[in-house]
């Protein structure tokens, strides 16, 4: 029997959200992972960026939830790590609603040479990051994978004013290295 985790998150609380419920002073309070990009997706008025370093089928239905709850003139970036692993999924699975949404996606996996002094002859993230303008950022453990929204437990923080705006200058910088596609 396939599960639909959307409903149990919904349905059945964990036993750590009962726990966190019982809790005094909580400043800001507790949202779900996928309540809070939601947030993002529906706080950005002129871009969305999004990135991953791992992403499977359940964490691209995620993402288009995500791109379809941005406001339509709104540019739509997703960021992942080595994306040749995931050519069948963007060239095929998923290409009509990437372009119908015209979603930008961005390779941040970037070679070196042998000898350059690091210690593997890759640069790449494993940050999550989800920032909506420079005005509100998600930073994370969240992937975009099945098991990241609603059966593993997540934690990341939801941030506004400057810390926003610093996100947002570290994705900016990412995406003037990162490769499009």
């Amino acid at each position: 029997m396939r599960l639909n985790h959307e409903a149990i998150e919904l349905a059945i609380p964990s036993y750590l959200e009962k726990e966190l419920a019982a809790t005094l002073g909580r400043p800001g309070g507790f949202l779900t992972t996928s309540a809070a990009f939601i947030r993002l997706a529906q706080a950005a008025s002129r871009r969305l960026v999004v990135m991953t370093p791992f992403i499977d089928a359940g964490g691209f239905r995620w993402l288009r939830r995500l791109f379809e709850a941005t406001p339509a003139d709104c540019q739509k970036i997703v960021v992942l790590r080595d994306t040749d692993r995931y050519m069948v999924e963007l060239g095929v699975q998923h290409a009509d609603w990437l372009s119908a949404l015209q979603v930008s996606v961005r390779d941040y996996h970037q070679s070196h040479t042998v000898g350059a002094g690091r210690a593997l002859p890759i640069e790449t993230f494993h940050a999550k990051v989800v920032v909506a303008d420079d005005t509100l950022a998600y930073v994370g453990s969240a992937n975009l994978l099945n098991s990241s929204e609603g059966l593993s437990l997540e934690t990341g923080l939801l941030v506004g004013g400057a810390a926003a705006v610093q996100v947002a200058r570290l994705v900016d910088a990412v995406l003037r290295v990162a490769r499009p596609l």
